[in-house]
C-alpha cells in the first residue's frame, strides 16, 4: 500500500499520526455475513453478489477521525476530502 501512495504521490495517507486523515476500517475477520440486496448503501441499490456468504466483515469505519459506520449503521452525512498529489 505505501509503495502505491509514493508512486501516485498521494499525500497524507496511510499512517494514523498528527497530519494524515485518519481514514480506516476494523475488520472482523471470523465474522460471516450474508449479502443481501436490502442492506446495499449504494445509489442502484442492489448487487450482484446478492446471498453470498463471506467470511469477514467491516465492523466499523472512520473517516477524518470520526466514525461514520459501526456494527452496519452509518452515521451522519457523507464526507471526506480530496486525494492530494505530489
Amino acid at each position: 500500500m505505501k509503495t502505491l501512495l509514493r508512486f501516485f504521490g498521494i499525500q497524507n495517507k496511510g499512517f494514523i499520526k498528527e497530519g494524515y486523515d485518519a481514514d480506516f476500517t476494523i475488520v472482523d475477520m471470523n465474522k460471516i455475513i450474508e449479502i443481501k440486496n436490502e442492506n446495499i448503501e449504494s445509489k442502484c441499490g442492489w448487487t450482484p453478489f446478492d446471498g453470498y456468504k463471506l467470511k469477514g466483515s467491516p465492523v466499523s469505519t472512520v473517516i477524518a477521525g470520526k466514525i461514520k459506520m459501526q456494527d452496519g449503521k452509518i452515521f451522519g452525512d457523507p464526507e471526506g476530502t480530496p486525494l492530494k498529489f505530489n
